[in-house]
C-alpha cells in the first residue's frame, strides 16, 4: 500500500485553504459527543464488511485514551498554555493517533481488501506489515520500500482476467467503501463525526499518487506491487486492449476519472477536523448539513474500481430519529463496457426501544462476470439484484446483536461477494 498519509498531508493542506470558510460552523457546538460503541462481526469468510465494521469500531474505542489525557496549566499565561497544549496535541497527532488510523486503514486494505477477495476465491491470502510512520523511520530507517504492507496468494491458479482484477482492485475498493460507510453515519448523527474517523476518511486518497504519476502512462506501467498500475495492465487485457496505446488510453481514463474521487466535500471537512483537533483539541466535529422537514440531508459523490473500470456514484442521504435512507446512483466511464446500478438502502428504523431493522435492494446492468474463464472477451450483458434485511437487537447491560442477510445474484456490487446466494454475517454490540 503506498504511504496514504503522505497523501492525506497534500490533499489536508490544499483543502483546507479552500474549505474551512465554508465548514466554518462545523464546530461552533461545544462539546459534541457520540456513544462509543464496540462491534465485533463475522461471517464464514471475513468479508469485507465485515472487517470494515469491526476495525473502524475497535479504531474508535481505542481513541477513548484520548479522554485520559491532561491539559497543561500555566497558571497566568494563557498564551503560554494554548501552545503547549497545542504543542502535545500535535505530539499525540503523529506519534499515537496517525499511527493507530495507518494500522486500521492498512489492515483495511490488505486484509479486508485484497485478502477477503482472496478467501472468496480460495487464493490463501498472507501478508506482511511494516511498522506505520513515524516509527517505520525511526527503527527501521534503510526500509525506502513504497509500500507499508503487501499481501500475496499462497494457491497457484492459472492467470484469470475476471478473477486477477477482482483481487488487485480490493485493496482501494475497501478503503473506499470504508469512507462511504463513514460518511453514511456522519449523516444518520447529524454530521457529528470522530475526527479519527475522519482521519482514516483520507484512506479512500490510496494510490492517488500512482495514478498521476507518469510512469502509468508508459507501456507495462510500473512496480508490479502497485494496485492502480495492475489494475490498468489487467483491465486493458480483460478487455483485449493489447497494444501499448490502448493501455495508455486506458490509464488516461482512469486519470481523468479519478477527479471524481477528489470533489468530495468531506474530504475538506476531514482536513478540517484534522486541524481543530491539534489547534483547540476538538474530538468531534459537526457538518454543517441541510434540513428539510426535519430530516437531515446530504448528496455526495462516491468513486469506485470496478472490474469494468472507474464508476461515479452519487448518493442522497437522509436521516431522522437515528434512521438513514441512502438512494444512490452509478454509472462507469471507462469506455470499455456499459455497467450502471442504483439502489436504495434503508438502515437503523427503529422499531421497539431495544429493536432497530433496515432493508435493502441494488440492482444493476453489466457485462457477466466469469470466474473461470479465460479471454472471453465479449460477454453478454446482463441485470443482476441483490436484497438483504438488517437487525440490530438490545439485549440488556449494554449487550446487543446485529446482522444481516441478503440474496445477490451473480455480478459486482461494491465489497460484496461476487458469486450468487446468500451472504451477510452477524455480531455482538457493546455500548458502555
Amino acid at each position: 500500500m503506498t504511504r496514504w498519509l503522505r497523501a492525506a498531508i497534500v490533499t489536508m493542506g490544499a483543502l483546507a485553504l479552500g474549505t474551512v470558510s465554508g465548514v466554518a460552523r462545523a464546530g461552533e457546538a461545544a462539546e459534541l459527543s457520540l456513544p462509543t460503541e464496540l462491534v465485533v462481526a463475522a461471517d464464514p469468510k471475513l468479508s469485507m464488511d465485515v472487517g470494515i465494521i469491526t476495525l473502524r469500531s475497535l479504531s474508535l474505542f481505542a481513541f477513548q485514551y484520548e479522554l485520559a489525557l491532561p491539559d497543561a496549566k500555566l497558571r497566568g499565561r494563557p498564551r503560554a498554555t494554548f501552545a503547549l497544549n497545542m504543542l502535545g496535541r500535535l505530539a499525540e497527532e503523529v506519534f499515537i493517533a496517525a499511527p493507530l488510523v495507518e494500522a486500521e486503514v492498512g489492515a483495511i486494505h490488505e486484509v479486508f481488501g485484497h485478502g477477503a477477495r482472496g478467501r472468496e476465491l480460495r487464493l490463501e491470502p498472507v501478508y506482511q506489515f511494516s511498522l506505520p510512520q513515524p516509527y517505520r523511520a525511526i527503527f527501521s530507517p534503510d526500509d525506502h520500500g513504497d509500500h507499508s504492507a503487501f499481501t500475496q496468494f499462497q494457491a497457484t491458479h492459472p492467470a484469470q482476467q475476471d478473477r486477477d482484477l477482482a483481487t488487485s482492485l480490493a485493496g482501494i475498493e475497501a478503503n473506499l467503501r470504508t469512507a462511504h460507510l463513514v460518511q453514511a453515519d456522519m449523516v444518520k448523527h447529524d454530521g457529528v463525526v470522530h475526527h479519527a474517523d475522519l482521519l482514516a476518511y483520507f484512506g479512500k486518497l490510496v494510490y492517488s499518487s500512482s495514478v498521476y504519476d507518469a510512469r502509468i502512462l508508459s507501456k507495462n506501467g510500473f512496480d508490479g506491487g502497485n494496485d492502480a498500475s495492475a489494475f490498468v495492465t489487467l483491465l486493458a487485457d480483460r478487455f483485449n486492449r493489447f497494444r501499448p496505446e490502448e493501455r495508455t488510453s486506458v490509464a488516461k481514463r482512469l486519470q481523468t476519472a479519478y477527479i471524481w474521487n477528489l470533489m468530495d466535500p468531506t474530504l475538506g471537512l476531514a482536513a478540517y477536523a484534522t486541524v481543530r483537533r491539534v489547534v483547540l483539541g476538538d474530538r468531534y466535529v459537526q457538518a454543517p448539513l441541510p434540513h428539510i422537514l426535519g430530516a437531515t440531508v446530504y448528496a455526495a459523490p462516491r468513486f469506485n474500481l470496478s472490474p469494468f473500470g472507474a464508476e461515479h456514484y452519487i448518493d442522497v442521504f437522509m436521516a431522522r430519529n437515528g434512521a438513514l435512507v441512502d438512494v444512490y446512483g452509478r454509472v462507469g466511464s471507462s469506455g470499455l463496457a456499459s455497467y450502471t446500478g442504483s439502489g436504495v438502502h434503508l438502515t437503523d428504523v427503529t422499531v421497539s426501544r431495544r429493536v432497530r431493522l433496515g432493508a435493502e435492494l441494488d440492482l444493476w446492468s453489466q457485462p457477466e462476470t466469469l470466474l473461470d474463464v479465460r479471454n472471453a472477451y465479449v460477454r453478454p450483458q446482463l441485470f443482476g439484484a441483490s436484497g438483504g434485511v438488517t437487525g440490530d437487537v438490545r439485549i440488556g447491560a449494554g449487550f446487543g446483536v446485529m446482522g444481516k442477510l441478503a440474496y445477490k445474484s451473480a455480478g459486482y456490487l461494491q465489497g460484496q461477494p461476487l458469486d450468487e446466494g446468500l451472504y451477510g454475517y452477524a455480531g455482538l454490540t457493546y455500548r458502555p
